[in-house]
């Protein structure tokens, strides 16, 4: 798909620019990986700083607090990092 993407936007002489490679947020794994980069400043990366991303972990540390994420993902770290 993103090959077909790129053949059509060069047919249309469309100007292109690349992003550093990153994860999609999809599954349990990926979350995991948000968390820790959010919370725990780890990024999933070597060559790339963690994303600083303050709505996204806003949004988080609100459904850790009021809804039962933080039990069914075994997010306890999220509530230290808020700490």
């Amino acid at each position: 798909m993103a090959q077909q993407t790129l053949e059509r936007a060069a047919e249309l002489h469309l100007p292109m620019h690349f992003l550093p490679t990153w994860y999609d947020v999809d599954d349990i794994a990926g979350l995991k990986m948000l968390r820790a980069e959010l919370f725990d400043g780890q990024s999933f990366a070597p060559d790339l700083c963690s994303a600083r991303a303050q709505h996204t972990r806003a949004l988080i540390q609100s459904l850790v607090e009021t809804s039962d994420l933080k039990d069914r993902l075994s997010l306890n770290a999220l509530r230290r990092a808020a700490e």
